[in-house]
């Protein structure tokens, strides 16, 4: 086992061999080297820049599918009879399907 510590963003040796020995932390974070103890804080400001920008990119993507679905739930005014195709689909006596004009909406698509 090493009696030195290494750094953990670098993964090189700190110098230093434990609390004992004045490691370098922030906060429960660490240990560093001199170098990365001195660098870590701007890395770390720079990734949370970055990540709240995605955030706001993807809380306005989310806005914008709740819209779509809530313009999709929406009733538009087709027929649910028919689908909005105007034709009903059925069945004759003698069990061929046949297609004829919707009578909810009688063939234009739109609910009456």
């Amino acid at each position: 086992m090493s009696n030195y510590e290494h750094c953990c963003e670098c993964d090189e040796r700190t110098g230093r061999a434990g609390a004992s020995d004045d490691s370098l932390y922030l906060g429960s974070i660490g240990p560093f080297c001199e170098d990365c103890v001195n660098t870590w804080p701007d890395k770390v400001a720079q990734e949370n820049s970055k990540l709240q920008y995605r955030n706001r990119e993807l809380e306005s993507r989310v806005a914008e599918l709740e819209d779509l679905i809530r313009y999709a739930q929406f009733d538009s005014g087709v027929c649910s009879h028919c689908d909005g195709d105007g034709t009903y689909y059925g069945l004759s006596y003698d069990g061929d399907p046949y297609s004829c004009k919707c009578p909810k909406c009688d063939g234009t698509g739109l609910e009456l």
